[in-house]
């Protein structure tokens, strides 16, 4: 026998992984594990379109809303594999890819609104004038 019969057939002759942090595969649906552990799945399809910056991959689907953003120094390895339909599932693994966030967006006003208040204050709330009035 030779030193190779040790290795599976699927060892010696299929691609090794390019990462452990995704699976490569075809399939029209496509998952994100998110940071805070939700699972996400995506018809490929739908895909609005992709933009990679630095170590950044970020995803928009017209369907929803919805953006999903990828960072991490494989993000552009991942990338190439998910425009080639080679991956269809991803989760941070903390290494080659470090977060998934996803992002419902909303109305244009909606967000202003939101920003606006995430930037007030107390003071500008008069928060602790209304709880002394209170007392």
């Amino acid at each position: 026998m030779s030193a190779n019969s040790d290795n599976s057939f699927t060892d010696r002759y299929s691609t090794k992984r390019a990462s452990q942090a995704w699976e490569e595969a075809s399939a029209p649906i496509v998952r994100f594990r998110t940071d805070d552990g939700a699972c996400w799945g995506f018809i490929f399809h739908h895909l609005e379109y992709a933009r990679f910056e630095r170590d950044t991959l970020l995803l928009e689907w017209s369907i929803g809303s919805i953006s999903i953003r990828i960072r991490g120094p494989k993000a552009e390895v991942f990338f190439d594999k998910f425009a080639n339909h080679q991956a269809t599932s991803i989760s941070a693994d903390g290494k080659d890819i470090k977060s998934i966030t996803m992002r419902l967006k909303t109305d244009d006003a909606v967000e202003e609104a939101f920003a606006a208040i995430e930037k007030l204050t107390d003071a500008d709330l008069n928060i602790d004038n209304e709880l002394d009035e209170q007392v």
